[in-house]
């Protein structure tokens, strides 16, 4: 099951949230520990938002998977859109997961007005999630590093 954290919730699960950030990412050592405070601050600040996959069945909850998503505005074409920053997953999620808990984040673009959803990835899997739930390619990025 996908959920929303509260702030709480958040501070509990910490330690699962950063693994996440930092593994999810190609993030330099040297840059890590900042990067995951400023995700942490959007969080806190309400500008960024954290979901947790955790079980389904059982009692103790066991965190699964971690998403971290933001909101942003378009700036050519004046809309707000929900980006998908960050998606890591402790264990393996099956497509049927994957699709239910793609519903509860495309209802929560739809509630905050967002005129689509976006991400990017090198990850295959991701990738492969993203077909299956309906998201299409759009550009390809470059990047050089200096």
């Amino acid at each position: 099951m996908l959920t929303k954290m509260n702030h709480e919730q958040v501070s509990i699960f910490w330690p699962f949230v950063k693994h996440a950030i930092l593994n999810s990412q190609s993030i330099p050592k040297s840059n890590q520990d900042g990067f995951a405070n400023d995700i942490l601050q959007g969080i806190l600040a309400g500008n960024t938002q954290c979901w947790l996959e955790y079980n389904r069945e059982e009692e103790e909850v066991k965190p699964y998977g971690i998403l971290i998503t933001t909101i942003l505005k378009d700036i050519i074409y004046n809309v707000p859109f929900l980006y998908l920053a960050t998606a890591y997953a402790f264990r393996k999620l099956s497509d049927e997961e994957l699709q239910e808990d793609f519903k509860v984040i495309k209802q929560f673009a739809v509630d905050t007005n967002c005129e689509y959803i976006k991400s990017n990835t090198g990850n295959e899997r991701i990738k492969q999630v993203f077909s299956l739930i309906g998201m299409i390619p759009t550009e390809t990025i470059y990047r050089m590093d200096l």
